[in-house]
């Protein structure tokens, strides 16, 4: 569940009803925070129920593929020995269908540029 404005308190709220959830955010700096505790946000009392749900395990931190600098990633960055992360290389990009999305989107650009209607121009 991502860790937004509305995210972060659902996950919260669910974990406190027993749903088990996994946090995402593409913002390491809301994961690090998230998993240390902290709220990136402000909600009166959502802090005390986030250590709570960390503390009882049912928010189960948060899965990263992308990092503020590439791999190798330095064994001393705090977010690395968080005990609720999930650290996945970087190959969310590298699925089935997300390799056809793109052939898909390269075979429109060039035919419409064929047909003299460009798009995705830059």
């Amino acid at each position: 569940m991502g860790l937004g404005y509305i995210g972060l308190p659902t996950a919260i709220i669910s974990a406190k009803h027993g749903v088990d959830v996994v946090g995402v955010d593409i913002n390491p700096r809301v994961v690090d925070v998230t998993n240390q505790g902290k709220l990136h946000i402000i909600e009166p009392g959502m802090e005390e129920m986030l250590q709570e749900v960390l503390e009882a395990g049912k928010l189960k931190g948060v899965c990263l593929d992308v990092f503020d600098i590439e791999p190798p990633l330095s064994k001393d960055m705090p977010l690395l020995h968080a005990k609720n992360l999930i650290a996945a290389p970087h190959i969310g990009f590298a699925t089935k269908e997300a390799l056809v999305k793109r052939a898909k989107m390269v075979f429109e650009n060039i035919q419409a540029f064929i047909n003299g209607t460009p798009k995705n121009v830059v």
